[in-house]
């Protein structure tokens, strides 16, 4: 079954830079556009409500995503996806960020996959979170579900300014070196190659 929400096309020997822009995500894929088995897919999106912080708007949040069988069993396989600011495969377990009004769409999957989308504590050891945060430096980690580690954190950051802003420094420079934007395409395309052998 095809998704009439998303634009596919046989592109054939059509000249590709056109498509590309700051505004258009474009996906190319030699994967087979009519499935032989039954397939689904999964919407994940995200809205800031009430009184939120103007910040609240603008940062990312962190979203873990379980995909398993009706047994229970976590799937295997890679799945693609594609949202108004991004595109990209998941797999069982994987992190994703959204910002307040975006949505992913994750196609592809079995007949009868069950999910869990769980959003993440900033700052707890789970999912990506610790490839950006560093122990001390850009922040801090603390155990999953452990409220009383990330009070003690908080209140630590709260009475030393000094502190805070120094790692609030450090943070955006480790940001800035390790998840720039061409970095991160030259890691997307490394996976695209990497699927392709």
């Amino acid at each position: 079954m095809i998704n009439e929400d998303t634009n596919k096309d046989c592109l054939d020997d059509l000249d590709l830079t056109s498509l590309f822009s700051l505004l258009n995500i474009v996906v190319v894929t030699d994967r087979e556009t009519h499935p032989t088995e039954d397939t689904g897919e999964l919407v994940i999106s995200k809205r800031v409500t009430g009184s939120a912080l103007e910040a609240d708007y603008t940062k990312n949040f962190l979203f873990t995503v379980s995909l398993t069988d009706g047994t229970g069993a976590p799937l295997t396989g890679t799945y693609y996806f594609y949202g108004s600011d991004k595109s990209g495969t998941v797999r069982h377990g994987d992190t994703i960020p959204l910002h307040h009004d975006e949505s992913i769409t994750i196609q592809g999957l079995p007949a009868g996959t069950r999910f869990k989308v769980k959003e993440e504590l900033p700052g707890t050891d789970s999912g990506g979170v610790s490839e950006v945060i560093r122990q001390g430096e850009t922040g801090y980690l603390v155990p999953v579900g452990d409220s009383g580690a990330l009070a003690e954190r908080l209140l630590e950051l709260l009475a030393d300014d000094a502190k805070r802003r120094e790692m609030g420094t450090a943070a955006r420079e480790y940001v800035r070196k390790h998840f720039a934007a061409d970095k991160m395409t030259k890691r997307i395309e490394k996976l695209y190659t990497e699927e392709q052998t």
